[in-house]
Formats: structure tokens, C-alpha cells, sequence
């Protein structure tokens, strides 16, 4: 039962943290783990495997990120959010609860009240059974690649790349009921056209030494002959909890969906 956990807070004092927050809480995910279950934190940090959870950077609520010399400046009245997901019902079984605790935590060299959490969550039974539209609108909130193994890092949202890579977390964590074939996901990729799309490329440093190029922006999809899909819609509601493409546990890769009834 794949699961997002919001948290919004507020900053104890004034500060700066880097631009890009996603190794923070990475590092923060990775530590309440280790509060909890050492031995998994190890085995969560050092997976080769598909990884379980995915965080969502923090960022400012109703508010533009401020930036000041390569830093950015966070001020004591600011309302701010970020998100961890859990994929794998295991690993819910031993963290959510904790994670429902916490009133306070620490990001980079600064402290945060935690002020509210929510919790969304949904059966893959459920996201099999997802609402289908002729037409999708893919939001990249955050820098977006897939591994290659000529380039080593792909930077265009290509349908096959979106969907292949969401296919393998899908079926690494979803009931055998519920497993998607590729054979299927093959057929509708040939019923998938881009209808437009809007990119650019940023680069982001998400350890103080590793720096990544994604893309950020938006692609738009017509899908032929919608309502015979068995795959795409399933695993764009994953999306939202997964991210999609490299470096998910580190905030890349996160998206938004926006359906559209009619074709335009």
C-alpha cells in the first residue's frame, strides 16, 4: 500500500540551507530509520535493489525559494513542506507509526517544529482500477533522468523511459493479483503520442560532491483508444508516490499528474 507522509514545518531560527533539499531528507529518512532499525537503515542505504520509499525535497509554502550567495535563506516566519514515501508494506509495517511522532526535526544545521502531518495512501488494488482520460499532462517538479547505458544519463521524457522505469518499481512491490506484463505495457506505448511537451535541463548537487542534469517541466500525452489500456494509468497513479527515473530516494524524478477529459 503505497503511502505519502506530508510534513509542514516551521524553521526554529534563521539560516541557509542548500538550493537542492533532497539529500537532506534523504539523510533525514535514512536517520529515523537508524533511530528505529539500524540494520535496515545499512540495508536501505546500500541496496543495489529497487528501493521501497522515495522522499519529496522540502520547499516553501505560498512563498518563492530566496536565494543568496548559493544558499538558500530560510527566515523564521516561512511555512515549509516535505514528503517521504513508503512503497513496500514491510517496511510500512516497522516505520509508519514512528514517523507519525516526530514533533521535531533537524535539516542541514537548522531545526523545525513540525506543525501537521497528513497521510495519503493507496491499495495497488486500487491504482489498477485508476480513472483513464484521453489525454495526461506529466508535471517534472524536480530534475528528471534515466540511466543509459551509452549516454549514462538520459535527459528527455520519453514515454517508453517513463513507463519502463515506473513498470519495474510496479511490479518489484504490487500484489502478484495486480502485476502488469510487459507484453501489455509494449502494446499501449505504440498508442501513446506527445502531443507537446516543455523542457529545460537543471543541474542540482544532491550531495555536497555529486551534481545531477534532469529536466524539469512538463510533457503532454494523447492516448489512443484509452479505455483498452490495462497499464499506463496504474502506473502513472504510482508516480506520485514513486517518482520516477534515477536518484528517486533523493527527491529526482518527482511528478504530478493532471488528466484531461477531452482531447484538445
Amino acid at each position: 500500500m503505497p503511502t505519502l507522509i506530508t510534513y509542514k514545518i516551521t524553521p526554529a531560527s534563521t539560516g541557509y540551507l542548500a538550493p537542492y533539499t533532497g539529500g537532506y531528507i534523504r539523510g533525514l529518512f535514512l536517520s529515523l530509520v537508524k533511530n528505529i532499525d539500524p540494520a535496515l537503515a545499512e540495508i536501505l542505504h546500500e541496496t543495489r535493489m529497487i528501493k521501497p520509499y522515495a522522499i519529496k525535497p522540502l520547499r516553501p509554502i505560498n512563498e518563492k525559494m530566496r536565494i543568496d550567495r548559493g544558499g538558500w535563506r530560510i527566515h523564521k516566519n516561512m511555512k515549509l513542506i516535505f514528503d517521504i514515501s513508503l512503497i513496500d508494506d514491510e517496511l510500512k509495517e516497522i516505520l509508519f507509526k514512528q514517523f507519525l511522532t516526530l514533533n521535531r526535526v533537524k535539516i542541514g544545521n537548522l531545526e523545525f517544529k513540525i506543525e501537521e502531518i497528513e497521510v495519503k495512501f493507496e491499495r495497488f488494488e486500487q491504482m489498477f482500477q485508476a480513472e483513464k482520460s484521453p489525454q495526461v499532462e506529466i508535471i517534472f517538479a524536480t530534475p528528471t533522468c534515466f540511466k543509459d547505458p551509452i549516454t549514462r544519463y538520459y535527459l528527455y521524457p520519453r514515454p517508453d523511459k517513463i513507463f519502463y522505469n515506473l513498470l519495474k518499481i510496479w511490479n518489484t512491490y504490487a500484489p502478484e493479483s495486480v502485476r502488469i506484463e510487459k507484453n501489455d505495457l509494449d502494446k499501449e506505448l505504440s498508442m501513446i503520442d506527445i502531443h507537446e511537451y516543455q523542457i529545460v535541463t537543471r543541474e542540482v548537487f544532491i550531495d555536497e560532491n555529486i551534481k545531477i542534469l534532469g529536466f524539469k517541466g512538463s510533457i503532454r500525452l494523447d492516448i489512443k483508444n484509452f479505455e483498452d489500456t490495462k497499464a499506463v494509468f496504474p502506473l502513472l497513479a504510482l508516480s506520485k508516490y514513486s517518482n520516477v527515473g534515477y536518484g528517486r530516494t533523493y527527491g529526482l524524478g518527482s511528478v504530478m499528474i493532471t488528466k484531461k477529459a477531452e482531447q484538445n
